[in-house]
């Protein structure tokens, strides 16, 4: 009798913790994967995080028209501003980067994006140097859909996962605070950059290790990416084409690992499938000094707001200062003057 007793009590408590978790990590919604709303989740410190299992189910679930999207890494992303983008085109703009994506994973990511959204008419696609290196060979953990509609594989990671609930608990803590009143740049928070000196040594050691010190141009990726434009001219799709910016610091590195060949080849051979928007370059914006008040970058790779509003304004067609659009014919004479 008191087994009896004891196993009924054990299941109804596992079946309330079960509960529990599923209803406070979608209410929390750390991930803004189901659109929840609500006073406890209206800052999401997380949402730049697991993009792999949460922008797909995002995607699926948001039954807004889409006009154009975003793919590319987190320089692509960091920065943006979904509701800025959409009201210089009156239209929806939504931001599919992935932290640390591949070369394929970012195409992976508009064909999904296209077959959920049939209705997209623009890709704005974020090219890092990096990304055209031969030598990285790392399996590509996104996959192509084979549904439109939300799978259980899909679902049960977001809701169920340990790491969804730490989250969840961390939005949750977040929203709790009591919040100073910030100064506001581009819809986010402006900041003194702590430890900036440390950040910048830290990516270009880390690009110096994975990618610039092992680097051969990928000429496979280019003609992979010429098909993809193939593919999206066929679904009625304009693809635009910007290289992703970089402080000096990155491009010092790219010439001590003697990669500047590599790296003006790229260019080169990126103006050969179309014209495209040049944002790796030197000018007075790239070249700020390193100081905890920079205010236009957070590290050697990743741009601060002020910065990617620029490159939004001029991919938008917005007169602006920064970035070069690049064809064919004047490639190698931009190549020259920016050497």
């Amino acid at each position: 009798m008191e087994n009896k007793r004891y196993n009924k009590n054990f299941l109804i408590s596992f079946f309330a913790l079960i509960l529990f978790v599923f209803i406070f990590n979608y209410f929390m919604d750390p991930f803004d994967v189901f659109h929840v709303k609500n006073k406890f989740n209206a800052s999401k410190p997380s949402i730049n995080q697991n993009h792999r299992i949460s922008k797909i189910p995002g995607l699926k679930l948001d039954k807004n028209e889409i006009n154009s999207i975003w793919v590319g890494s987190s320089r692509t992303g960091y920065g943006s501003n979904e509701d800025y983008e959409s009201k210089i085109l009156k239209a929806n703009i939504k931001n599919l980067y992935v932290n640390s994506s591949s070369f394929y994973e970012a195409i992976i990511m508009a064909k999904n994006a296209i077959k959920i959204h049939p209705e997209i008419k623009k890709i704005y696609f974020g090219i890092d140097f990096c990304m055209i290196n031969k030598k990285i060979e790392k399996a590509d953990a996104l996959k192509p859909i084979t549904k439109v509609e939300l799978t259980k594989e899909e679902f049960l990671p977001l809701v169920f996962s340990f790491d969804s609930f730490k989250n969840s608990f961390t939005t949750l803590r977040v929203n709790l605070k009591k919040k100073k009143k910030v100064e506001q740049e581009y819809g986010f928070e402006t900041q003194v950059a702590k430890k900036v000196f440390h950040k910048f040594q830290s990516t270009i050691s880390k690009y110096n290790e994975e990618a610039y010190n092992n680097f051969e141009l990928d000429y496979k990726k280019i003609e992979d990416l010429k098909d993809f434009v193939t593919w999206c001219k066929e679904q009625n799709v304009e693809v635009i084409f910007f290289t992703t910016t970089m402080h000096v610091t990155e491009r010092i590195l790219i010439d001590n690992t003697k990669n500047l060949d590599n790296f003006y080849k790229f260019k080169e051979e990126l103006a050969q499938i179309q014209p495209y928007y040049d944002f790796a370059i030197i000018d007075k914006y790239t070249t700020e000094e390193i100081s905890p008040s920079m205010r236009t970058f957070k590290d050697a790779v990743h741009a601060r707001p002020f910065i990617r509003k620029k490159i939004t304004n001029k991919l938008f067609g917005l007169n602006d200062d920064f970035g070069y659009l690049v064809t064919k014919n004047n490639v190698k004479k931009h190549n020259q003057k920016d050497n």
